[in-house]
Formats: C-alpha cells, sequence, structure tokens
C-alpha cells in the first residue's frame, strides 16, 4: 500500500509546485504573487525576464516605506512577497500622501517593470520592481 501512496504523493506535491507561465500581453492586471511565482520571473541572475522594460498591471495592497520615494505592493493573499514600487520624482510627494492615507487597502498599479540581480543565502536571485511615472497610475480596487 505504500508503495503506491508514496509515488501519488509524489505527483501531487510536484503537481501543486508547477509554476505558470503567465501571458504578460493579455492587458490582464496580475497579483503580485502571480507574477513573481510565475514561470516568467523564473530567471537566473544576469538574465533578463520577458516582462522587463514593459509596463504592466500589478495588483496588490498598499504599504509606505521608511525609504523617500517608494513604497510596497504586498500579495494580496501572502505579505510574504512584495515587490518595491519606486516613483518618479515628479509625483513623489503626491503618491506618498496618496500611500499612507490607503495604506493596507488593495490597490492596481501599472508601471515598467525591472530586474536586478540579488545575492540571497549565497546563492542570487532575479528581484522586481516597479516604476510608476504618473499617478493615474495608481488606483484603488
Amino acid at each position: 500500500m505504500l508503495q503506491v501512496m508514496l509515488p501519488s504523493l509524489l505527483l501531487l506535491s510536484m503537481a501543486a509546485c508547477k509554476k505558470e507561465t503567465i501571458d504578460i500581453h493579455s492587458g490582464a492586471c496580475f497579483d503580485v504573487s502571480e507574477l513573481l511565482n510565475s514561470k516568467n520571473a523564473q530567471v537566473k541572475c544576469g538574465q533578463t525576464a520577458d516582462f522587463e522594460g514593459l509596463s504592466l498591471c500589478l495588483a496588490g495592497v498598499l504599504e509606505s516605506s521608511p525609504e523617500p520615494g517608494k513604497f510596497f505592493l504586498l500579495d494580496q493573499d501572502h505579505d510574504s512577497q512584495w515587490i518595491t514600487v519606486t516613483l518618479d520624482s515628479t509625483i513623489t510627494a503626491a503618491v506618498e500622501q496618496f500611500v499612507q492615507s490607503n495604506e493596507g487597502k488593495a490597490a492596481t498599479i501599472r508601471g515598467v517593470l525591472s530586474g536586478f540581480d540579488k545575492p540571497q543565502n549565497f546563492q542570487c536571485v532575479r528581484g522586481f520592481e516597479q516604476h510608476l511615472v504618473s499617478i493615474t497610475d495608481i488606483a484603488l480596487e
């Protein structure tokens, strides 16, 4: 019986870990975790994800940053994943005030995504951030 259950459990766990490729040209708004857990984001350091340089819509929860000119967009289901959103200097004050007033609320943001290499636990992983250039590209859900 154990010989049958073990392979079945292994197959189920592998299916649960399967990462999907998202259609970055669909115009859809993706949850932060949906983007970060997609096959699209699974690139090695030094490589470029297929969505880097594109303007995408991301959905998440607003959180202020202690660092000026930035805030965080947290995953709606687990706040263990987030994207740092950097602000164009012409909108920094207005957006920071908006984020502080609406912290913890769900929002959508359209901005250009970029990637960077970040060493982590003796490994290198690819990280991503979104750049916001217009206050009209952020909205509460």
